[in-house]
């Protein structure tokens, strides 16, 4: 039971990362993930490239509930390359969405770097990022980052290590 459970909401974790076509989802309940890579390297090169690792994302979609992203990088690296770029590694990201309820976020990275190029280019480890969306709730991030760099290269370049931004 508890193995499809986890499956199950690796699943639904995987379908909130994917980027949103034109539909809306509507989600209640609580998402966790929890994501331990070590020597793990995720790469994206395309116009509307994305590259993560581990994390919890919301594009267009309304979630009431608890989300819980616990992502432990030891020597990893995220890099996006296209002019969308995004690159992740652990956090949430909710761009236009309605949140309502607790979201946490804890991220162990060592030695790990995100990078992205692009004119959208967006790098960041652990932190929260919340842009056009409306979120009613608690917002808790917890980041540690020993011999770690995130590099945003691009005329949109945002380049975080923990944290909470709102825009």
């Amino acid at each position: 039971m508890y193995v499809h459970r986890l499956n199950l909401l690796l699943l639904l974790g995987l379908m909130l990362s994917l980027p949103a076509l034109h539909a809306q989802s509507t989600v209640n309940g609580s998402l966790y993930d929890t994501t331990v890579a070590t020597n793990s390297a995720s790469l994206a090169i395309g116009s509307n490239a994305r590259s993560t690792i581990g994390g919890i994302s919301t594009v267009n979609s309304n979630f009431n509930g608890t989300a819980i992203s616990t992502t432990t990088a030891t020597n990893s690296a995220a890099l996006a390359i296209g002019s969308g770029a995004s690159a992740r590694i652990g956090g949430i990201d909710l761009n236009n969405a309605t949140v309502s309820g607790t979201l946490t976020s804890t991220t162990i990275a060592t030695n790990s770097a995100a990078l992205a190029i692009g004119s959208n280019a967006d790098a960041r480890i652990g932190g929260i990022q919340i842009a056009n969306s409306r979120v009613t709730g608690t917002l808790i991030s917890t980041t540690t980052a020993t011999n770690s760099a995130a590099l945003a290269i691009g005329s949109g370049a945002l380049a975080q290590i923990g944290g909470i931004v709102i825009r």
